[in-house]
């Protein structure tokens, strides 16, 4: 798995198997549990996405469906609102982002 001082995102765009991606997955939900428990005080400290947005290229954008997908067999498994995960996606990674939109068309499907 890549090096944890990465953002989450970073650490997709720089996986390079799947089971890497589920565990970036699985980072980001414990992540995200953990933000939950400790309330708005640690928000600023989660960063999913550092802002820059260049080209993606193939392997990204794989990597992007990957992740979503495997969220999403994470969500189904262990019963998690997939809304709440979707507006904490915007919210950190703004409407336009491949996440988001991925999960909005799997969501609509």
């Amino acid at each position: 798995m890549p090096p944890s001082h990465l953002t989450i995102i970073d650490k997709v765009e720089l996986c390079t198997t799947s089971s890497c991606i589920e565990k970036v997955v699985d980072e980001y939900l414990t992540l995200l549990i953990r933000k939950i428990k400790e309330s708005e005080k640690t928000s600023d400290n989660f960063k999913l996405f550092d802002g820059e947005e260049d080209s993606l290229n193939e392997r990204e954008f794989f990597n992007y469906y990957k992740f979503t997908e495997t969220l999403i067999e994470k969500v189904i498994e262990n019963d998690i609102d997939l809304e709440f995960i979707i507006n904490d996606l915007v919210e950190r990674l703004g409407k336009t982002h491949p996440v988001v939109l991925f999960l909005k068309q799997l969501a609509e499907e």
